[in-house]
């Protein structure tokens, strides 16, 4: 990972047109008809903050999902926080990982982009509106049910099947995706340093090991349903 000057956090900087990018294969856990083979991955930093831009086709962009058969295109990136290169399927009990996740779905929301129900039914009828609330998850603060301000969800895991969601105050990953001419480009930015201990924390010469996931919403991914790569080592200048 090389250091820049200045720092591009925006898809369509024409500084990443100059850059050479990796090409990380990717392999499906679940049974696709067309499932995604590579994506292209570019990183930097300039001393302060890091930025990875990935890269992938998809053929149709699809955001957040309104109806229950619906999907959303989404990336994740996967660190080992101790250095080690431990299960892919998000690490183990002894060598936990932080995950950041970019949906599709929370970015269009983040910009006033989200479709409603009115508009994917256009004639639908409603016979009556009650006062009560039913979004119990939102009232309960679960953060995947709040009005999402950042496309980028910052998680961590110790092994299958436990994956959380840092609380609201801890998201500190910046995220943006801009589909174009069937592909998708997506940039993560965040500091080099957190203050927070379930976070990577980026060191000179230091390697990470870094794996990828993608989901296609098209083809119905979701959860374990995705293309992953293997472990990566990130090294900075």
């Amino acid at each position: 990972v090389r250091q820049v000057k200045k720092l591009p956090v925006e898809p369509k900087d024409p500084f990443w047109d100059s850059a050479d990018p990796v090409r990380v294969p990717l392999n499906p856990l679940w049974p696709e008809p067309y499932p995604l083979s590579a994506l292209a991955v570019v990183a930097v930093h300039d001393g302060k903050r890091i930025a990875f831009l990935c890269q992938w086709r998809d053929s149709l962009p699809n955001g957040a999902p309104v109806r229950v058969q619906d999907f959303q295109d989404a990336l994740a990136l996967q660190f080992s926080l101790k250095g080690t290169m431990p299960f892919l399927g998000m690490g183990d009990a002894e060598n936990p990982v932080n995950l950041w996740q970019w949906k599709a779905g929370w970015q269009a929301e983040a910009e006033g982009r989200r479709q409603d129900v009115t508009e994917v039914y256009a004639s639908m009828h409603v016979d009556t509106y009650f006062a009560t609330s039913y979004r119990t998850a939102t009232d309960a603060g679960n953060l995947l049910a709040q009005p999402h301000q950042t496309a980028v969800e910052d998680a961590n895991a110790r092994g299958f099947g436990s994956f959380k969601s840092q609380p609201l105050s801890q998201q500190n990953v910046q995220g943006r995706g801009v589909w174009h001419d069937g592909f998708w480009n997506v940039v993560l930015v965040r500091h080099l340093k957190s203050r927070e201990r379930d976070d990577i924390q980026f060191t000179a010469q230091k390697p990470i090991p870094v794996a990828f996931a993608v989901w296609n919403g098209e083809q119905h991914d979701r959860n374990g349903q995705k293309v992953i790569s293997n472990w990566f080592q990130l090294v900075l200048e």
